[in-house]
């Protein structure tokens, strides 16, 4: 075909055939001027071949393929009953301000994307995948378009190709716009609430190389994966879905800037993982899936975005962030059965609404690749809970039971693990139990619980107070603090059973609205303190004595027996040992002599023994029997009672030999 040139005229070309734009080929007009051509056949443009209408329309539409040089126009309508192919050699297919591409078969190739430089675009493909290259920003919205062909008689018609919107395939059909300079903008051109739809299991990747995207309506596959990356920001607009079923898996990738989900969008997947990483925060929705969630925000916070939707649901949730998950006033509201978690200073704050276990975590995502195929990416595995720096808090607030296990990443027996001066808050409305460590290197660690605690692990912390609350039984196996204290209370009808409980320089107070017990049947000593405060409704001791090493005592039982064994190498002193109904057994070796300051029962026997040293039996209260029997090894024992008027009686001494 020969160039074909109007000033302002219209160029319409329509053959029952084929029409072959050969090299250097041009076909040119100005506004109003437009360029119409039709081939039943194939429309075929070489790669230097070039359709100009400045400031007007054109369109080119097929019946068979469709192969594009170079266009330039205000307006550019594409319509091919093949497929749509980018020539070889061609500079850039479409320059324009609006790109409408209607095509059966495939908008460009995997390996050879249709290139543009473009403001708005619509494109949609019924039996192949949409491949576009924009070399600067576009935005998905609708298009239409409007030539005006001249006849052989010298009339013309207007032909409108009518409003378009969306990036949309069928058959499979995967869809692929990549931007490399600029931003991408999303929207809802059509009122169907969708901006790019891939049927079934295609796949879709959008990416801005160089600038933000935003995405005002939704982005979904059938059972594809999806992929959307950003140089700087992903922003996802109220009330938009980014979502695909089956197997498919999301990544969603802000190089530089944030992932920001407004109240009510939501990132789905039925059973695939999905991915949201930023360099700075990330703000959420909702996301959801039956599988595995990892949010990474490298630099920032990982942060709620309003209260629509649970934050996150999944099987698995990996959460990573250089400052903080949550915040002291907002947490973030998981549905997860299993959760790891690093910050630093801005600590980690969540709200999980049934049980939870804390454990290995790892996701794996397919990364959809310019070519529409797909590359695995892992997370994990990661495991505990754990801020890293900056003193960071953690705090879990589980409406259920909760599991705290070590997981392999790393496998160092501990499940949760607050930075420096930062505190440990675990609250249950369920069983808390705790197969690893929970510890800060100096706060305060608080254990609380409605059902039972089951400390299989211990708690640690240098200076910081330890608190376990439980209204049920709490099963203490491990517990350490340097120079810290220990409280302990039950409510209701709960127990406290002592296996390894060390708070070497603190007290340890327990409340116990039943029994306190030993944890197993050992000689091995159960509590390591400087002093110890107990009181229990039911007794203490009373399946047998609590091994103990202490300096000060003192132990209260409404009912039932106090039975202890106290083996310290320093003089101890017991301030106070009193039950309503019981006897009272106690003992003391390992060097150190014991004072004991005020014992007494109101019906039952009272027995000290001391292992080679003095025992001092003391009472300053009157009109009550106590001190039934004083025993010790060897040496003296004295008791003594007050008579309420100063002087010092001798009463019921007996030597043990």
């Amino acid at each position: 075909m020969p160039t074909s040139l109007s000033g302002t005229g219209h160029i319409t070309i329509k053959t029952a055939a084929d029409i072959t734009l050969n090299a250097d080929v041009d076909a040119t007009t100005a506004s109003p001027g437009t360029i119409s051509m039709h081939a039943a056949g194939a429309l075929s443009m070489t790669g230097s071949a070039t359709v100009t209408a400045a400031g007007s329309a054109v369109r080119l539409s097929a019946t068979g393929d469709l192969t594009v040089g170079n266009l330039t126009a205000t307006d550019v309508s594409l319509i091919s009953g093949g497929a749509l192919i980018n020539a070889a050699d061609s500079t850039k297919n479409v320059t324009a301000t609006h790109l409408r591409i209607e095509s059966t078969g495939s908008v460009g190739a995997a390996d050879r994307h249709v290139t543009t430089h473009i403001d708005v675009l619509s494109a949609q493909s019924s039996t192949g995948g949409i491949y576009i290259t924009e070399d600067s920003g576009a935005t998905v919205d609708g298009v239409s378009v409007t030539v005006t062909e001249y006849h052989a008689g010298g009339t013309t018609t207007a032909v409108t190709d009518g409003a378009q919107a969306d990036l949309t395939t069928e058959a499979d059909g995967s869809i692929v716009l990549v931007a490399t300079l600029g931003a991408l903008t999303l929207n809802d051109g059509d009122g169907n609430g969708t901006a790019v739809s891939a049927d079934g299991a295609g796949n879709i990747l959008l990416q801005a190389l160089a600038g933000s995207i935003v995405a005002n309506a939704d982005i979904l596959s059938g059972t594809g994966h999806i992929t959307v990356g950003a140089a700087t920001d992903v922003i996802v607009a109220s009330a938009v879905d980014i979502a695909t079923g089956g197997g498919g898996t999301i990544c969603i990738n802000a190089e530089t800037g944030n992932v920001t989900m407004t109240d009510q969008s939501r990132i789905a997947a039925t059973s695939g993982d999905i991915r949201a990483v930023a360099n700075e925060s990330i703000t959420l929705g909702g996301i959801v899936t039956t599988a595995g969630v990892s949010l990474i925000a490298t630099a920032g916070s990982i942060m709620d975005g309003g209260d629509s939707f649970v934050d996150v649901t999944a099987e698995q949730l990996l959460m990573w962030a250089g400052i903080g998950v949550g915040t002291e006033s907002d947490f973030i509201e998981t549905t997860a059965v299993t959760l790891s978690s690093r910050a630093t200073s801005g600590g980690i704050f969540i709200q999980e609404s049934d049980g939870l276990i804390i454990d290995d975590t790892t996701v794996t995502i397919q990364q959809v690749q310019a070519d529409a195929t797909v590359t695995p990416r892992t997370d994990g595995p990661q495991s505990d809970l754990r801020t890293t720096a900056g003193n960071g808090s953690i705090t879990v607030v589980v409406d259920g039971d909760i599991t705290l296990n070590d997981g392999t990443s790393p496998a160092d027996g501990t499940a949760v693990a607050a930075d420096g001066s930062g505190n440990v808050l675990i609250e249950t409305s369920g069983d808390a139990t705790l197969n690893a460590a929970v510890e800060s290197e100096s706060g305060d660690v608080d254990v609380n619980a409605d059902g039972a605690v089951f400390m299989n692990a211990g708690m640690y912390s240098e200076g910081g107070i330890l608190t376990m609350y439980s209204s049920s039984d709490i099963f203490i196996e491990g517990v350490d603090t340097e120079g810290g204290d220990i409280s302990i209370r039950t409510y209701e009808s709960g127990s406290v059973y002592l296996g390894s409980l060390e708070a070497s320089g603190g007290l340890v107070t327990i409340h116990s609205a039943a029994f306190i017990e030993e944890l197993g049947d050992d000689t091995g000593i159960d509590v390591y303190a400087d002093g110890l405060v107990w009181t229990a409704v039911s007794g203490i001791g009373t399946l047998g004595a609590i091994e103990t090493s202490a300096i000060l005592m003192s132990f209260d039982t409404a009912g039932g027996a106090i039975r202890a064994a106290n083996d310290c190498e320093e003089d101890a002193i017991l301030e106070k040992a009193s039950t309503g109904g019981g006897d009272l057994e106690l003992s003391q070796r390992g060097g150190g002599s014991l004072t004991v300051e005020d014992a007494a029962t109101s019906d039952g026997a009272v027995s000290v023994a001391v292992a080679g040293r003095r025992t001092h039996c003391r009472t300053g209260a009157c009109g009550r029997r106590r001190y039934h029997a004083c025993h010790h090894g060897v040496g003296k024992c004295v008791c003594r009672r007050c008579n309420g008027i100063g002087t010092d009686r001798f009463h019921n001494i007996r030597r043990s030999h």
